[in-house]
C-alpha cells in the first residue's frame, strides 16, 4: 500500500485557522437564526381584533420608546404577575421617522391590551394612578406578519424587516387603500413569544388618539405610511 506523506506544518496551521474562524462564524449564524434575522416577511390580510387598551402617550425618537415600555412592563408585573397572558404589551405607531423633518417628533401610544375578564374597578384605578389612559380599540382590517420576540432588540429587527416590505406590498396593489398613519397607523402586539405586526388598511379615526399634532414631513407630498 502506498503510504501518504505526513502533513506539512503549514497544512496543519491552515486547518487550525479554519477551525478558529469557523466556530465564531457558525455561532453568529446560529444566533442570527435564533433571532429570526433570516425569517422571510410574508404578508397576509388579517383583522386586528382590538380590545381594551390602557396606554401612555409618547413623542420622541422611536429608539427611545423603550423607556415608556419599562413603565408598561412594571405595571403589568404589579397587576397581572400571576396572569401575564391577560395583559399584552402593545404599541400603536403613527409616523415613519425616516419621512419626518424632525424624527424626534415620532408619535405612538404604548401600553397593554387587557382582556375584559381581567379588568376590575381596582385595576382601572391603579392604571389611572400611573397616568394611563383607556381606549377601546375596535376591530380593523390590516396586513399581518409575526416575528420572534427574543429580546428588546427583536422589536427593532422585526420593524426593519416588516415595514419596508409591507410598504412595497401596498404600493403594488391598487385595490388596497392603506390609510395615512394619522388615520390609523400600525399596531404591534407581543404575545406567545412573537411580535405581531398589524399594518392598518382601513380608515378608523378611533385609533387616532395621540394628543400631539402630526409632525412636518421632509417632503410634504410624501405618503406618511411606515416604511
Amino acid at each position: 500500500a502506498t503510504r501518504q506523506p505526513p502533513a506539512r506544518p503549514e497544512s496543519k496551521n491552515q486547518q487550525m485557522w479554519v477551525v478558529y474562524l469557523g466556530v465564531p462564524v457558525a455561532g453568529a449564524v446560529a444566533l442570527a437564526l435564533w433571532f429570526g434575522v433570516f425569517k422571510k416577511v410574508e404578508i397576509t390580510p388579517k383583522r386586528f381584533e382590538g380590545g381594551q387598551f390602557f396606554y401612555l402617550d409618547f413623542q420622541g425618537h422611536i429608539s427611545t420608546v423603550g423607556s415608556k415600555f419599562q413603565s408598561v412592563c412594571a405595571i403589568r408585573q404589579a397587576l397581572f404577575g400571576n396572569n401575564p397572558k391577560a395583559a399584552l404589551p402593545t404599541g400603536v405607531y403613527y409616523d415613519n421617522p425616516n419621512a419626518l423633518k424632525d424624527p424626534n417628533l415620532s408619535r405612538a401610544c404604548v401600553g397593554l391590551l387587557v382582556s375584559e375578564s381581567a379588568i376590575t374597578g381596582d385595576v382601572e384605578k391603579k392604571f389611572g394612578e400611573q397616568g394611563f389612559k383607556k381606549l377601546v380599540l375596535p376591530p380593523i382590517a390590516s396586513l399581518y406578519w409575526s416575528f420572534p420576540a427574543r429580546m428588546g432588540i427583536s422589536c427593532m429587527i422585526g420593524a426593519l424587516k416588516f415595514y419596508p416590505v409591507v410598504s412595497k406590498y401596498v404600493d403594488e396593489r391598487p385595490d388596497l387603500q392603506p390609510v395615512e398613519p394619522a388615520e390609523g397607523g400600525s399596531v404591534e402586539v407581543v404575545e406567545g413569544g412573537l411580535i405581531h405586526y398589524y399594518y392598518v388598511t382601513q380608515l378608523s379615526k378611533e385609533y387616532l388618539v395621540s394628543p400631539f399634532p402630526a409632525p412636518e414631513l421632509k417632503n410634504k407630498s410624501q405618503n406618511k405610511k411606515l416604511q
